[in-house]
């Protein structure tokens, strides 16, 4: 609701948008604007679409961050789904403009003629047929929702390398589980020991340590087998046994596992038990490859204080590290933000370790932070900020991030820096930022106090302006701090990620304890960890001096027509939204 006082003019044209594109659409039958139920009521419009004949119903919701954040378009009156462009059942619609492509211009005028072109399209093809989609998601992002997964190691792809076909092997499995999810391994094959192959912790495969669960199974090789799709445990059987592959008895006193490498070497894992004298059963498993190893992976991302709450986001090397710091400082309250899930590669300089790889980052980094903070609180937010995800999640994520008192930008993504800067300068909180250059040369650690420093995006600009003086720097990630490259994985130590978390750790403090004369009395220093570039050698700080912008900036006064149009406007939403009765709005009109 405090969009229509932050951002008036902003939602007038709104309205005026939606006016016009009511008398020149056909397909836009009617709209009226309230607000959205549950306890934070946003803004939005209820609009009745006619596509080929079939009547629409769907909601435009403008999230109180409305324009530097996404607007979005929700099927309503249905648990139908309506699109394979559409997260979820009954989520939001997929449309051109999201978090990862929006721009403040765009209107929400604009996303119902989205809304209409994809309904469109999609009556227009054929049951097989689809919208092209423009998604790109992450292994993360693809496993989410996954409650079942196997873990392919480099040991493992070794032994099916050297099994030849109609060869059955036996194997031993050991499970993990967190939150609701089970990550399986393989960690014996015939005479294979796969822990030690693959350099796996012991106690993954001691059913005494940690949890695990460890099983016994077959592992089958046979390139005419052909499963079908969601195969059931009747269909796993007849199939295997028509090729006298079926390495069962017909009852179990335990879990087993069932490994078939079938024809075009497709794979596929089952899990198979028999409970209380019942029929067997099975459960698939989804196959996740992580046999690389490679050290040289750049990690995805790199707070009194019990009543605190920080916001984390980007829970790689650096963000890990940060957060199991400031649990240990004392810190009460996490919202935690991130993605991905934990592979064996990241574990060169993440804070986690082979217990976690294969579950979400957010789960494990919970789960890090409770074991030396039991008290403290944790939010998970298993999503891709400034990514193709779904919008109303996003602005779901950024309000929670809202609350925090301080909030940590650990990706070094700029697109996520820029998305995090609006909601610190709305909100007027504190940020810290930072980012490892390439090699672990050094690196750069910013932050914005509101009242003590300038905006995020002055902080940035006075760091770009300060970099122009200096020799071109040949190690950092970018030509510029603003331009992410993708040039491979940045190659760093341990040691200089824990550097520069440490630091960041330590301003984050700081920022919490002292805001009124923090310890650290610039908001950018450069940090050397080697003789490099500018730096003349390990711990050469450099702080970068930037003035203070001035005071927030203050919404632009509205004209006299200009307030009386808002408050009609915000008249008609709290009649719509039935807050207000409407005698008393045609009595003010």
């Amino acid at each position: 609701m405090f969009l229509m006082l932050e951002q008036a003019q902003r939602m007038l044209e709104e309205k005026a948008q939606l006016d016009l594109l009511s008398t020149t659409a056909k397909w836009l039958v009617s709209h009226h604007w309230t607000l959205t139920d549950g306890s934070v009521r946003d803004v939005c419009v209820d609009a009745e679409l006619t596509i080929h004949g079939v009547v629409r119903h769907v909601r435009l919701v403008y999230p109180q961050l409305f324009p530097e954040t996404p607007a979005f378009v929700l099927p309503q009156g249905t648990e139908e789904r309506w699109s394979q462009h559409q997260y979820g059942r009954i989520g939001a619609l997929c449309l051109e403009y999201g978090p990862d492509n929006w721009s403040p211009t765009v209107t929400g005028a604009e996303l119902l003629e989205s809304c209409a072109r994809l309904l469109l399209s999609e009556a227009n093809l054929g049951e097989e047929e689809a919208v092209p989609s423009r998604h790109s998601l992450t292994l993360g992002q693809q496993l989410r929702g996954t409650y079942h997964r196997f873990l392919t190691t480099k040991g493992f792809s070794d032994l099916l390398d050297s099994l030849g076909t109609g060869c059955i092997t036996k194997i031993t499995v050991a499970i993990n589980l967190l939150d609701l999810v089970m990550v399986a391994f393989c960690t014996a094959g015939g005479v294979s020991n796969l822990v030690e192959h693959d350099a796996l912790p012991k106690a993954l495969s001691d059913p005494k340590r940690y949890g695990s669960w460890v099983r016994s199974g077959f592992l089958i090789v046979d390139e005419e087998v052909r499963l079908p799709r969601n195969a059931t445990f009747e269909e796993l059987k007849a199939v295997l046994q028509e090729r006298s592959l079926w390495p069962f008895e017909d009852s179990f006193d335990e879990y087993k596992f069932i490994v078939v490498m079938g024809a075009n070497r497709v794979l596929r894992v089952f899990d198979i038990f028999q409970a209380n004298g019942k029929e067997p059963t099975s459960d698939e498993f989804e196959v996740v490859e992580a046999a690389e190893n490679d050290g040289s992976r750049l990690p995805l991302a790199y707070g009194d204080l019990s009543k605190k709450m920080v916001a984390i986001v980007g829970l790689g090397s650096v963000g890990s590290k940060i957060a199991v710091s400031l649990a240990r400082s004392g810190l009460g309250k996490f919202i935690l933000v991130d993605e991905d899930i934990l592979l064996p590669g990241n574990l060169v300089r993440n804070q986690l370790d082979w217990m976690m790889v294969g579950f979400s980052k957010v789960s494990a980094v919970a789960e890090a932070i409770a074991r030396v903070a039991p008290n403290s609180v944790v939010e998970k937010r298993s999503h891709r900020l400034a990514g193709q995800e779904n919008s109303e999640v996003i602005a779901t994520t950024l309000n929670k991030i809202r609350a925090a008192d301080l909030v940590i930008d650990a990706t070094a993504n700029p697109d996520v820096f820029v998305s995090l800067a609006a909601v610190c300068k709305r909100s007027q909180k504190a940020f810290v930022w930072g980012e490892l250059f390439a090699g672990g040369i050094g690196a750069l650690m910013c932050r914005s106090i509101p009242g003590i420093d300038a905006s995020p995006l002055s902080v940035r600009d006075g760091v770009n302006l300060h970099l122009a003086t200096l020799p071109k720097a040949p190690h950092m990630r970018a030509s510029g701090y603003d331009d992410a490259e993708d040039d491979g994985p940045l190659i760093a130590t341990d040691a200089a990620v824990t550097q520069l978390a440490a630091s960041m750790a330590a301003y984050a403090l700081d920022a919490l304890t002292r805001k009124i004369d923090p310890e650290y009395i610039c908001p950018a220093y450069l940090m050397g960890y080697a003789q490099a570039w500018a730096f003349a050698g390990p711990f050469d700080t450099q702080p970068i001096a930037v003035l203070n912008d001035g005071l927030v900036a203050e919404a632009p006064e509205l004209s006299e027509e200009q307030t009386e149009a808002r408050d009609n406007l915000f008249r008609e939403i709290l009649v719509n939204a039935k807050l207000i009765p409407p005698e008393e709005h045609n009595d003010e009109a």
